[in-house]
């Protein structure tokens, strides 16, 4: 039988380098909060407004008469699962639009959305979805809207000190929101996301102030 000739050997494929991802540079807090001081009054004519996007999220609001309004992200169940209720967001940015109409100035402040390594891509989808309901909704009634690193306010608060985890961060964010707004009632873990928010709101009226 004639001697089979040995196939010359695939060549390899070159190798794809991996692609260095670039690290949002993440702006340092413009001024220091000293946490011995009750929060600072709302200046005249002014709201501030803070959001946490993301199904577990929130917004608050802190009004001129000192009064917060704090709220979970609206969600509706629509075949078993939870998805963004854009009709109450809407109402609740409808119930901000009638503030400017009366004269006062709405600011809006949201945290960006940032992919942490713990975090599944459709979680980080999730509120991606969320953070995109809430901007087109403050654009549409022409609200003031900027946008902060989660690192950037967290260490104007100083949470970033230490090694902590994620369930002492929540219990630091509401025992900090406690001390700053007693007004607001906040005691369960669940509540963290409208601490959040709240201290959201009180990171852009410092800004504001400073």
């Amino acid at each position: 039988m004639p001697s089979r000739k040995a196939s010359p050997p695939a060549a390899k494929k070159p190798r794809r380098k991996p692609v260095k991802r670039r690290k949002k540079r993440v702006e340092p807090p413009r001024f220091s909060i000293d946490l011995s001081k009750p929060a600072p009054a709302n200046p005249p004519g002014y709201i501030f407004v803070g959001i946490d996007p993301g199904k577990t999220g929130a917004i608050s609001t802190l009004l001129p008469d000192g009064r917060v309004v704090a709220r979970p992200t609206p969600t509706v169940k629509i075949n078993g699962q939870d998805v963004y209720d854009a009709y109450k967001m809407h109402r609740y940015m409808r119930w901000l639009r009638l503030w400017a109409i009366s004269g006062k100035m709405v600011h809006i402040v949201m945290e960006e959305v940032t992919m942490r390594p713990f975090e599944a891509k459709r979680t980080v989808l999730a509120m991606g979805a969320g953070q995109g309901y809430w901007l087109c909704l403050a654009r549409l009634y022409g609200f003031q809207i900027t946008e902060v690193h989660p690192a950037t306010w967290k260490a104007a608060y100083k949470f970033s000190k230490g090694r902590k985890t994620t369930a002492e961060f929540k219990r630091d964010s509401i025992k900090l929101c406690g001390k700053l707004y007693p007004q607001l009632s906040l005691q369960l873990q669940k509540d963290e996301a409208m601490a959040e928010a709240t201290l959201l709101a009180d990171y852009l009226k410092r800004s504001v102030i400073s």
